[in-house]
């Protein structure tokens, strides 16, 4: 894994600001599919149930300690933590911190000038052999093993004069010393070597003056430990620089059990293909004159972006040349691959050939190599500096710098021995003094996503000055082309009072995340820097300095925290070392991930209204229209509800032609979340108060390792997305009009394990007792994407519940702000209640227009502009939910590998994810369109259209959860003179108490071919059907958990009214009075009924359920104001509430309710409605928190049931009826044939389902269910890539066994593309494919799509794509 933080500040998914909720849309006529990199439903299987692509077997995110090494006075290496970060992100910097750790040179048999640790080197590795037990199981899961520990590794090479010199490497883990290992005797590092010096070989300046060995850390094999690369200098017969690879795994447990072979290889060869480092043709003026470089140093990184890292070897070769020419540096660049046949191999793809590199001169010399992604595009860049002297007389060094990568096995040069315009110091002292390093590292010192290059070096005349620089290359955008050096911030730590040691000046620099950030900061890297200070006291010792240092444009360096510590040092030419590691820890590391399969999520992409109209037929006793009161003293008052033409309508436009916009699905930003097992019915609420208590300021670790998980899952799963381009000209005219989908996802939830600190979240309950919750890292991936968005009527939605009725303005709010998903602002929803997890997603409104006047008599249309100030960009990636905000709907996730489920249906985490957003920078305006009053058929020459006018408000909005919405208010009816709102009018004459029946109208116009008030020309006709046409909207019921929901929240209702068995619910019902005439007193009764389902029969509600010996359940009184303007606060309903206990058994129900009112009143029509109500028992298909650990226990017993016993849901008939309409608007069905011929017509096409019981597998427990709770059934279109957009559904709250329900929609041509498929399918959130005994009967192709891109031309597309649907989850979760 790169080690590298790879960070870009991104919103998290449940704390964005107002606009990372408003979102996705559209939609539909015509449909042109537009290429993504791959499709989402192309993205391999690993990826779907890991988007981070096991970047959690590793950390997650750093937080670590600054290490200490040197070698003291006594020849011993000592090492000490020297940072320390608190609670409250004080950072400490001292040698005081603790603990320190004492390597005694006699282990090394090396105490002594002739006998003594002349270089070393650190580096972080990566051990999986921690055990992480939660104190209570995760989803089925309570020990997580192999969780992955940081280990401190150093290499030290000892000289043995006389002797064999050798190699030892040191471990240090978890504050603990796990040991010291000697390499084999054949590893020998030479402490100098010998080149041909004006014709004689001679020793060379020893290695120990420069830095000529590095080690790193990388997992080569893939088995999760880090492996290490070291180099050293062999010197026999030639000089080579010779790259050993160590497995990590074997050396680990040698360290841990002292036993096994350590497996080692050469990553560059054997010695006949090895790094040459010395050629045999003289130097002339060697040693005299030419004192050679020997500096040689070594890094890692993915140079090619194939996720693994090359190995980059940068040094200093000596050759015969003259006494005034420059010798070339060699850069090689080695793959290591692996095998269980081979092992490791090395193998070169870059060497230096004709001085390509840089060269160097005299011993001063210096290179410095180190890899990071400067340009934030996933690709490590691999930067080298090198300084080259001039001449022998002028010893100073200029200073170059070159960037490159690899196009596969080709260097590619974007900097090419670039001049940073400066020179180094010449060499002070005798030839056995130290030559300073150049020190170079890349991270993200900013934290703005892209790595700046640090380095450090002597520099001034004497050298004894340390150098820093930082380049910054401002980059414009992710993979944005570097070109140059950057620009250059320098730092010169004499500023600080720190001096090189004046003969041995030897400096070291590491980066880490020592801090994290505060207040909402970003994540970055700091500076370590280290020195070997002067020896004032001429003893033979030295003292260090050691500072953390922070990086930013504003601010340059700034000192995070320093010391000095005197005396401990041996005065010599090896330096400290410092580096960043993890040993406690600290560091974010998650587990593996549990997970969670979503099937038919059922998202809400748009809404538009269909214009306000009216339509009532009420008493016209009293009132001046008695006149045309019908022979039963009846007046039917219209305003413009009979129009004979569809120009009526709201619409979208873009510049004056039909709008247009791209939505993009991929996976999900991430978000956090908790789990536990407190008291499940009261854990959501408790769940709210931590995750969304306003006051606590962001985690940084925790906000940091979000940032850094979405960066990674960008990285692996950025290049599958679904890109669709919908074009549509829809008008919304007799009903509204809606944009469905329903879509699959995988629900990845990864524990949060370490720090131990952050793996749990604490609150108290109402009791005052502490309660814990597991705290989780979540991504949500879809695995289905839409082809094709198509309209859906309103009314052919059972669980689409506005406020308003289509036909009755009496039901339409005076003011915007009271449109049903109207956003209300975070304060608001706070109001209401404290730990509101919407507060902070909030939708928007792009623009509104007031006192549209309806009933002109000339064609208009009336056009609103949503004019951006801030510029359009706003509005390119607004943002879409996968849970709806509205209208919601249960939602249910199933662990098939741990047969656990969970109930998504409140739970925001989930909820609040978003994976789809939407580009709707053209889609800034919506119209209006009227056809003229003039062309509208009045009652009589004296009824005129000033009798119908009424005003509409119109707003252009988004949702909280994204849908995007365009909706109506009705500021003022009551105007003075007219028939049908002012003083002759019935409505004010009488009140009307009523309910909220929206289908008490049929949907069609006839036509009586009469002009008389009695026998209207265009009319509608009231609903006979016994099921829907007293049908209640306006009713919601929320389960009495003390639970305070904020009136706009999800909890605004049950859509699919399914209770629990035995509990009680608040139920709030609207009542409306459908007039200008006050009713005070609590007059009005409101009463209620309950009528239950009879197994096995016929089964209508009751028209009277007193009359028919029905249980009253309550009543409740209330006082109605008449409708007034919208200068009074006043509204002419009220939400009447009364408490309900659902039935103890499972089963179905009616629930009545009754207006009663024992004077004048308009109608009666409207004082009776009803919902068909379920009761389940949650017990048999939940999966609780509190059954997870069970489940654990359980996992040995069958994974399913057989299949023969396992449930099904089955599609049992489709028949179809072509709807025709004759010259009077009657309409007739007549059954036609399911055939390629019936895609042209318009069409009722019924579904008959069937539920077969059966056996389960849930919580680690069989269970036997013989019904079904929400039973839905939708019929679908779409393309090739899957039938998911909705065109009309339905559901039944509970089906029993053996039961069959017979579910009605309307197929319109006119509203879907004619080359769809088209399909009907039945499922339940409470039974997934993968339980049922033949998914593949849940669904029924009624045609197959008409693929134009060298597809079948339609023949077997439909059935496939939806097989593939049904049975998807079951392939992927045998994959798991």
């Amino acid at each position: 894994m790169k080690d590298i933080l790879e960070v870009k500040k991104l919103l998290r998914g449940n704390r964005g600001p107002a606009a990372i909720a408003v979102g996705l849309l559209f939609l539909a006529m015509v449909t042109a599919a537009v290429s993504a990199a791959s499709d989402i439903t192309d993205m391999p299987d690993t990826l779907k149930v890991d988007p981070l692509n096991g970047a959690w077997k590793s950390r997650v995110l750093p937080h670590q300690r600054l290490l200490v090494s040197f070698r003291d006075q006594d020849w011993n290496i000592r090492t000490f933590v020297g940072s320390k970060e608190d609670d409250n992100g004080n950072l400490t910097v001292s040698q005081t911190i603790g603990p320190e750790r004492t390597r005694s040179s006699s282990e090394f048999s090396a105490g002594d000038s002739n006998n003594y640790v002349f270089a070393s080197s650190v580096t972080e590795g990566v051990v999986p052999d921690k055990t992480v037990t939660l104190s209570e199981a995760f989803y089925g899961v309570s020990t997580f093993e192999g969780v992955p520990q940081n280990v401190l590794v150093t290499s030290y090479l000892v000289r043995h004069d006389g002797g064999t010199n050798c190699i030892w490497l040191d471990m240090w883990a978890d504050g603990k010393d796990l040991g010291l290992y000697q390499l084999p005797s054949e590893y020998v590092p030479s402490y100098h070597f010998t080149f041909n010096a004006d014709g004689s070989w001679k020793y060379a300046p020893a290695l120990d003056q420069n830095t000529a060995h590095d080690i790193v850390a990388s997992d080569w094999n893939g088995d999760g430990y880090s492996d290490y690369v070291l180099t050293y200098v062999k010197d026999t017969d030639k000089t080579l620089v010779k790259m050993l690879l160590i497995d990590g795994k074997s050396l680990y447990e040698r360290m841990k059990n002292n036993t096994g072979e350590v497996i080692i290889t050469h990553v560059n060869g054997n010695d006949d293909v090895s790094s040459i480092l010395v050629t045999g043709s003289s130097v002339t003026g060697g040693l005299s004159e030419v004192k050679p470089a020997n500096s040689i140093r070594m890094t890692k990184g993915d140079f090619d972006g194939d996720g693994r890292d090359e190995i980059a070897l940068y040094y200093t070769l000596i050759h015969g040349n003259g006494a005034n020419e420059s010798r070339a540096n060699q850069l090689e660049i080695y793959r290591v691959n692996y095998s269980d046949e081979k092992g490791y191999v090395g193998r070169c793809i870059y060497n230096t050939q004709n001085m390509a590199d840089g060269s160097s001169f005299l011993q001063h010399n210096s290179v410095g190599i180190a890899a990071g992604d400067i340009n934030n595009d996933g690709v490590d860049e691999l930067v080298y500096i090198h300084t080259d002297s001039a001449s022998i007389s002028n010893k100073g060094a200029n200073v170059y710098m070159s960037i490159c990568t690899l196009n596969g096995d080709t260097l590619v040069r974007h900097v090419d021995r670039g001049s940073l315009g400066m020179q180094t110091f010449a060499i002070h002292g005798g030839e056995w003094t130290s030559v300073p390093p150049i020190e170079v590292k890349i991270a993200d010192l900013d934290g703005d996503g892209f790595g700046e290059l640090v380095w450090a070096t002597g520099a001034a005349d004497d050298g004894n000055q340390l150098k820093l620089w930082v380049h910054d290359w401002e980059l414009s955008g992710a993979g944005a082309a570097i070109t140059d050096t950057g620009k250059k911030y320098e730092y010169n730590a004499v500023n600080g009072g720190w001096w090189l040691n004046q003969y041995y000046k030897h400096h070291t620099l590491a980066t880490g995340m020592f801090k994290y950030p505060s207040n909402g900061g970003l994540a970055r890297h700091q500076i370590a820097l280290g020195h070997m200070g002067g020896n004032t006291a001429n003893d033979g010792t030295a003292h260090m300095d050691v500072a953390i240092l922070s990086w930013s444009k504003e601010s340059n360096i700034i000192n995070e925290g320093s010391f000095s510590y005197n005396g401990v040092m041996m005065d010599g030419n090896m330096g400290a070392s410092v580096a960043a590691v993890d040993l406690y820890g600290e560091s974010l590391v998650l587990g593996s991930p549990s997970v969670f399969s979503v099937e038919d999520n059922i998202e809400l992409m748009m809404v538009t209204q269909a214009p306000p109209k009216h339509w009532d037929k009420v008493s016209a006793k009293g009132s001046e229209l008695a006149v045309y009161a019908d022979e039963n003293g009846d007046v039917t008052l219209d305003a413009y509800a009979v129009f004979d033409t569809d120009d009526y309508y709201t619409g979208m436009e873009s510049s004056k032609s039909y709008g247009s916009t791209s939505t993009t699905t991929t996976v999900s930003e991430g978000s956090f979340g908790i789990e536990g097992s407190y008291a499940l019915e009261k854990r959501e609420k408790l769940k709210d108060k931590i995750l969304n208590n306003h006051d606590n300021d962001d985690d940084p670790i925790l906000d940091a390792g979000m940032s850094y998980t979405m960066q990674k899952v960008h990285n692996t799963t950025g290049n599958y997305s679904s890109q669709l381009t919908y074009s549509f000209s829809y008008r919304a005219n007799r009903d509204d009009q809606l944009y469905y989908k329903a879509n699959n996802y995988n629900l990845c939830r990864y524990p949060i394990l370490l720090p131990e600190s952050k793996r749990y979240s604490v609150t108290s309950d109402d009791a005052g007792e502490t309660v814990s919750f597991q705290n989780y890292v979540q991504f949500v991936v879809p695995t289905t994407s839409s082809s094709t968005f198509t309209p859906t009527p309103g009314r052919s939605v059972s669980w689409y519940e506005p406020l308003h009725d289509n036909y009755n303005l009496f039901t339409y709010p005076k003011w915007l702000r009271d449109i049903k998903g109207y956003p209300q602002g975070t304060e608001a929803k706070r109001d209401v209640y404290e730990y509101d997890p919407w507060a902070d997603i909030n939708g928007k409104e792009f623009v509104s227009g007031t006192s549209n006047v309806i009933g002109n008599l000339d064609a208009s249309a009336y056009t609103l502009t949503a004019n951006n100030s801030e510029g359009d960009e706003t509005y390119d990636s607004l943002r879409q939910t996968v849970a709806p905000h509205i209208y919601f709907h249960p939602v249910f996730g199933r662990n098939d590998r741990m047969h656990v489920n969970i109930d998504l249906t409140p739970d925001y985490t989930w909820g609040t994810d978003s994976t789809t957003t939407s580009d709707i920078s053209k889609m800034l305006s919506v119209t209006m369109g009227w056809p003229g009053a003039a062309n509208y058929t009045m009652y009589t020459n004296d009824w005129s259209a000033q009798d119908m006018q009424f005003k509409t408000d119109i707003s252009y909005f988004t949702q909280d959860d994204g849908a995007l919405c365009v909706g109506y208010a009705v500021p003022s009816l009551r105007r003075a003179n007219s028939k049908i709102w002012g003083t002759p009018s019935p409505y004010s004459t009488h009140p009307d108490p009523g309910l909220l029946l929206p289908f008490r109208w049929g949907n069609d116009i006839k036509n009586s071919g009469t002009g008389n008030i009695e026998s209207m020309v265009y009319y509608l006709v009231e609903n006979d059907d016994r099921y829907s046409s007293k049908q209640m909207r306006g009713i919601t019921f929320n389960k009495n958990d003390d639970r305070v929901i904020a009136a706009t929240g999800s909890y605004e209702g049950l859509s699919t009214k399914l209770l629990e068995i035995g509990e009680e619910y608040n139920v709030a019902l609207r009542v409306i009075n459908y007039s200008f005439v006050d009713i005070l007193d609590s007059a009005v009764t409101v009463k209620f009924y309950f009528q239950p389902w009879i197994d096995g029969g016929k089964n209508y509600p009751s028209a009277d359920p007193a009359g028919d010996g029905y249980e009253e359940y309550g009543s409740q009184k209330t006082s109605l104001l008449g409708r007034t303007a919208e200068t009074d606060n006043n509204n002419n309903w009220s939400d009447v509430k009364f408490t309900f206990t659902a039935p103890k058994t499972p089963g179905l129900g009616w629930l009545h309710a009754v207006v009663e009112y024992d004077r004048e009143e308009l109608s009666k029509d409207n004082n009776h409605g009803w919902v068909l109500i379920g009761a389940y028992d949650p017990a048999v298909f939940k999966g609780g928190a509190a059954d997870h650990a069970e489940a654990s226990r359980q996992l040995s017993a069958a994974a399913l049931p057989a299949t023969a016993e396992r449930p099904d849901i089955r599609i049992k008939e489709v028949k179809l009826y072509e709807i025709t309409r004759d010259a009077k608007g009657n309409i007739s069905y007549t059954e036609t044939p399911l055939d390629e011929k019936a895609r042209g017509k318009k069409l009722r096409v019924d579904a008959t389902v069937e539920f077969t019981g059966g056996k389960i597998f849930v919580n680690g427990k069989e269970r036997q269910i013989s019904y079904l709770p929400v039973m839905r059934c939708a019929l679908f279109a779409g393309k090739r890539k899957g039938l998911n957009s909705i065109l009309g559904a339905s559901e039944l709250p509970l089906l029993k066994q053996g039961e069959s329900y017979t579910f009605s929609f309307v197929y319109d041509p006119k509203l879907c593309d004619y080359d769809n498929g088209v399909a009907v399918r039945a499922f339940s959130p409470y039974l997934f494919a993968s339980e049922q005994r033949d998914p593949r009967s849940q669904y029924k192709v009624l045609w197959n799509s008409i693929e134009h891109d060298g597809g079948s031309g339609g023949c077997g597309v439909g059935l496939g794509a939806l097989a593939l649907l049904a049975l998807l989850p079951l392939v992927w979760r045998k994959k798991r």
